[in-house]
Order: structure tokens, then sequence, then C-alpha cells
């Protein structure tokens, strides 16, 4: 399986955009997924992004029911 690793210019482009405490505190607290060190880099792997993502959507159909 190839992983593609999304920077945090994609995840911005992707609609997710917070701020550096802000995302290294939904990370710490298990509520964004973590970033992979890549070298001198961070990424997120795209999938997991995508489920994130998707969880979004699927907790607030559940609260609009």
């Amino acid at each position: 399986m190839r992983i593609k690793f999304l920077s945090k210019e994609d995840l911005k482009a992707r609609g997710v955009d917070l701020n550096d405490s802000t995302l290294w505190r939904k990370m710490k607290e298990g509520k964004f997924p973590k970033a992979v060190l890549i070298g001198n880099r961070r990424g997120w792997p795209e999938h997991e992004i995508d489920q994130y993502l998707e969880r979004l959507v699927a907790d607030r159909d559940v609260v609009s029911a």
C-alpha cells in the first residue's frame, strides 16, 4: 500500500485550517490524527485525514437527527 502524506498546507486546502497550538493539542488528546516525522518535515497520512473528516460529517448527522 502506498501512503500519501499531507502537509499543513494540504490540510488547509481540505478545510482543516487549525492554528499550530490547536492542531498539536488535538493530536495530543487523540482528537486528530498524529503527524509522522519524515526527515525534517511532518506529514499526516491522507487516509487518516479522510477518516477524520468523514467522522466529523457523521457526528454532525447524528446531532442533527
